[in-house]
């Protein structure tokens, strides 16, 4: 009779791999970087992909709320500069600063 041969099985780690401490502020930096290439209209050497897996990796890791407020933040000083540049034109142009604006903010 042939011996039997035991089943194949898989065991889990026995410790966490080691984490990488400066993973979010990476991440973030690249992320940001992108973001501002993106207001910029430079997109073109952006892999969305690799954007989204970074941010993605973020949440992942328990690393969302960071993100989403540096997101937040990101966006409010954009915001903040680009109300800054519409409004010190004068009353005559402002309804044309406004539009060029916008759409400049829809395009990037």
């Amino acid at each position: 009779m042939p011996p039997k041969k035991k089943p194949f099985v898989i065991h889990a780690f026995k410790q966490q791999p080691p984490k990488d401490p400066d993973m979010p502020e990476r991440s973030w930096d690249m992320l940001k970087s992108a973001i501002l290439q993106i207001f910029t209209e430079n997109a073109g050497d952006l892999s969305f992909e690799e954007l989204y897996r970074t941010g993605y990796n973020m949440v992942l890791h328990k690393f969302g709320e960071m993100l989403y407020s540096n997101v937040e933040k990101l966006l409010r000083e954009r915001s903040t500069l680009l109300c800054e540049r519409v409004e010190r034109n004068p009353d005559e142009t402002f309804l044309a600063a406004v539009k060029k604006t916008w759409l400049e903010h829809k395009r990037s």
